[in-house]
């Protein structure tokens, strides 16, 4: 088992399942759950719901190499992506 899998499912047990279908958890209280245990292995995590705390992917560029579609994901490996302006 790989150490993501590892790091971050310590973190977790007990409080999040793949078995149970109703835990009582939305989106956000599951990835406060796994973010401990995520962050000291080098992965940056979504901290919030507001524009700054989000982490912002860009996918496709246009002219001049200006994103023209960005997505925001939960979570990604290495630190946080630079903004692009």
């Amino acid at each position: 088992m790989g150490e993501f899998v590892r790091g971050g499912g310590e973190v977790s047990r007990g409080k999040i399942s793949t078995i149970e279908h109703k835990t009582g958890l939305d989106s956000g209280a599951v990835l406060s759950n796994l973010s401990p245990g995520l962050v000291p292995l080098g992965h940056a995590v979504e901290s919030g719901k507001t524009k700054q705390a989000k982490i912002h992917r860009p996918v496709l560029f246009g002219e001049n190499g200006t994103p023209s579609v960005n997505y925001e994901i939960d979570a990604c490996r290495g630190p946080r992506p630079r903004q692009v302006r």
